[in-house]
């Protein structure tokens, strides 16, 4: 008989993984990460997507709680009048700050001040506020704001309802240089948006889907420049690389210019935002959810609106007095 000593039995029976074993476990282990971190991803997304709707809607509050106190919304753009008879523009957040719960930071505004400057019409640090920033743009600055204001389906930001002709009145939106009431949105609160989504331009070289490229007086071709198929067609064919292009939008909550779009198309749409040098142009409602924008209706709710809208829909939400009321 053999001499086996107790333990070699024991001994015999174990023995190490195959390298074949490795392999599907591991292959098993890519396979389950792979399915887990989309759900991991699209959860973190959903987070972000919630407190973005939370953040619009408490500026919905705000807008409502200064119409109450003032009978009127605040005006799209607060101008100051400066030398050589230039204008410059205070936004709209900048009349909210105190029904945001930002007393203190509206004391330190400065209304006389030179808006080009941000350092003269702010007493002390302009602050960052967060609470204008959407958490699914991963660059939106300290000072910026994920939400702009509607110029309705026309060309922003400078509609002066009063003195355009007749055919464009009805695609006026609801912020402008004037104040408007509750009844000036005849086609109702419910059936009206007044902000979405904007996305913060680029900090490096021209990004497509953030910068808004910018023509000179010479380049800009003669035309109806209230018509937004003119600038539809003019933004069509401007194509990268742009020589020149205009990376602040939505870096700065204080100051108008760049915190406006337009209902001309839908959101997310694959065209270009472009612009003459005074910022007349296409601006599009633009944002990092998949498949849609979130607006805030007049009424104060948030919709998500999805980039396969259709147009003349878009148009007649964006509007506020065409006579054209949709339904959500």
């Amino acid at each position: 008989m053999p001499n086996c000593q107790p333990g070699d039995r024991t001994h015999a029976g174990r023995r190490g993984m195959t390298l074949i074993e490795i392999v599907v476990t591991l292959t098993i282990i890519g396979v389950l990460l792979a399915l887990l971190l989309p759900a991991v991803q699209h959860s973190r997304e959903s987070a972000r997507a919630v407190q973005c709707r939370s953040r619009l809607r408490q500026i919905g509050l705000a807008l409502h709680s200064y119409e109450a106190t003032y009978s009127v919304f605040p005006p799209g753009l607060f101008g100051v009048t400066q030398q050589l008879n230039r204008v410059d523009y205070f936004s709209p957040y900048s009349r909210l700050l105190s029904h945001l719960d930002q007393s203190p930071v509206a004391q330190k505004v400065n209304w006389s001040g030179d808006t080009n400057q941000p350092a003269t019409i702010f007493q002390g640090e302009v602050p960052g506020l967060p609470e204008l920033h959407c958490p699914s743009d991963p660059s939106v600055p300290r000072l910026g704001a994920s939400f702009g204001f509607s110029t309705g389906a026309l060309p922003g930001p400078y509609p002066l309802a009063p003195q355009l002709p007749d055919p464009y009145k009805p695609l006026v939106g609801c912020f402008t240089l004037l104040c408007i009431r509750p009844s000036d949105i005849r086609d109702g609160l419910s059936n009206t948006i007044g902000m979405s989504e904007i996305r913060s331009g680029s900090s490096g070289g021209f990004d497509v889907e953030r910068d808004v490229v910018i023509f000179s007086a010479a380049a800009v071709p003669a035309g109806d420049s209230l018509s937004p198929t003119y600038w539809v067609n003019l933004c069509r064919g401007a194509t990268s690389p742009v020589a020149t292009w205009e990376n602040r939008r939505g870096h700065t909550w204080l100051t108008s210019e760049l915190l406006f779009y337009s209902h001309i198309l839908p959101p997310n749409a694959p065209i270009v935002d472009c612009a003459s040098e005074r910022f007349e142009g296409l601006f599009t409602t633009r944002s990092f959810h998949p498949g849609l924008c979130y607006a805030l209706v007049m009424d104060g709710s948030v919709r998500g609106i999805a980039n396969s809208v259709d147009t003349k829909v878009w148009w007649a939400l964006g509007t506020r007095q065409g006579r054209e009321v949709v339904a959500f």
